[in-house]
């Protein structure tokens, strides 16, 4: 999975292409129109994800390049993304492209090259929802129909028939069910971590921040983390004794992000997608039919 640069569509406006390709089959699983942004956010690639996983199942695993949400690039000792604990906790392995290496998602590369000349360029579309649909249709012409070269002059899923599903269902109303935090914290537990201390006492972790003292201000401390108690052991510079922080982020609904919140709601009509947000809401609504709240 990545996401392409920003591209302007007529009707539409600037689109950044997120596309999820299978390597061995060439099938193209999908294909977001995310917009007006150089870098898509957590929600796009995780809607992105789940329709793909609505379709062809689970993957065994996901290869990502350095992006922001993919990967901590800020420290020599990154903590793992929201998004790759998320994906961990679906059981799906994650692995990264080698850094300044785009050779190693070239299958990405040219599925951008296919897509942009067959469903953007010189197209227009009146609204983003229209824009989506259309890349579908495309999808559906380039999996089932259109011969690959790389494929004997087959298309993909007749090359690949078992393609089609990867033999591990998925649905939005099972997530948290599937959803298993201690391969997230067993994965944890084999890490460790050094941070600064800021002078207000706080440190960053992941996207949160914890406070260990103002008396440790500018010190580096080093973080393991306990599965058992579900906390980080802090080890500040200088001192012998640890301490203990409760850790953040490790529940369910954190990881869902907005499909937590969405499954939290009455039965009750979605908003119009009058915006990109109430668009995708509708989105997750429309894998939620015959959902009871």
């Amino acid at each position: 999975m990545d996401a392409q640069g920003i591209m302007r569509v007529d009707g539409v406006g600037k689109v950044s292409l997120i596309s999820i390709v299978d390597v061995v089959s060439r099938l193209k699983a999908e294909s977001y129109p995310s917009l007006e942004t150089t870098n898509p956010a957590l929600a796009d690639y995780q809607l992105s994800l789940r329709r793909a996983f609505l379709t062809y199942g689970l993957p065994e695993t996901l290869t990502l390049d350095h992006g922001t949400v993919f990967y901590d690039n800020t420290t020599p000792s990154p903590f793992p993304t929201r998004l790759h604990l998320w994906l961990l906790a679906l059981d799906i392995q994650v692995r990264f492209t080698r850094k300044r290496c785009p050779t190693d998602h070239a299958i990405i590369e040219r599925t951008y090259q296919t897509m942009t000349a067959q469903a953007l360029l010189g197209q227009s579309y009146t609204s983003h929802t229209d824009l989506w649909a259309k890349l579908d249709e495309r999808r559906e012409v380039l999996n089932h129909h259109l011969p690959s070269r790389a494929l004997s002059h087959q298309p993909p899923l007749e090359a690949y028939p078992g393609a089609l599903h990867s033999g591990r269902s998925y649905r939005p109303e099972w997530e948290e069910e599937l959803l298993s935090l201690e391969k997230v914290c067993t994965y944890l537990a084999q890490g460790r971590w050094f941070r600064g201390v800021r002078s207000n006492g706080f440190f960053g972790l992941g996207s949160y921040q914890y406070y260990l003292g103002k008396h440790f201000a500018q010190h580096r401390v080093a973080l393991r983390f306990d599965p058992e108690a579900l906390a980080l052991i802090c080890l500040p510079e200088g001192c012998e004794e640890t301490i203990r922080l409760p850790v953040q982020g490790i529940t369910k609904a954190e990881l869902m992000g907005e499909l937590a919140a969405l499954q939290a709601l009455p039965n009750y009509q979605l908003a119009l997608p009058f915006s990109p947000e109430a668009w995708r809401q509708l989105e997750y609504a429309n894998g939620l039919i015959g959902m009871t709240f």
